[in-house]
């Protein structure tokens, strides 16, 4: 199972060696610097709420990319600070917060096929979805 990522530990999870590659790649390149840039301080933990889960798309007959373990849902960030981002409850602030999510949403798109999030569908208001495959996709 994948307990870290760079430097930021991640409840342990069963996910595809493509999504956890992206994932490291993101940590690396866009959260860390996001977060040292906004806040002072580095991302200490990656929240999610699982990859592998072997489901249809919701309301549909076709297979999720959870389904092989191509995708992850991130609910949140938090800093060595102390600091706790979330998205059910930060992303439609107007503070650091919902900037950083934003910013780190925006770099998920240089790593993931496809990214929805809160602006996506209310199916998505608590999480980013994070896809290996895609073409594109960054809402």
């Amino acid at each position: 199972a994948l307990r870290s990522v760079g430097q930021s530990t991640i409840d342990p999870l069963e996910t595809a060696c493509g999504t956890a590659l992206r994932l490291a790649m993101w940590e690396h390149h866009g959260i860390q610097p996001v977060a040292r840039d906004m806040f002072g301080a580095d991302v200490r933990q990656i929240r999610h709420v699982g990859s592998y889960n072997c489901r249809r798309i919701a309301g549909t007959d076709r297979m999720s990319t959870h389904s092989t373990g191509e995708a992850i849902d991130i609910i949140g960030f938090d800093l060595t600070d102390g600091t706790r981002i979330r998205l059910l409850k930060d992303w439609d602030d107007d503070g650091p917060k919902a900037q950083f999510l934003r910013e780190v949403r925006d770099t998920s798109c240089d790593w993931f096929g496809t990214t929805l999030g809160p602006q996506y569908n209310a199916a998505h208001a608590d999480h980013f979805h994070l896809q290996n495959r895609g073409w594109g996709t960054c809402r």
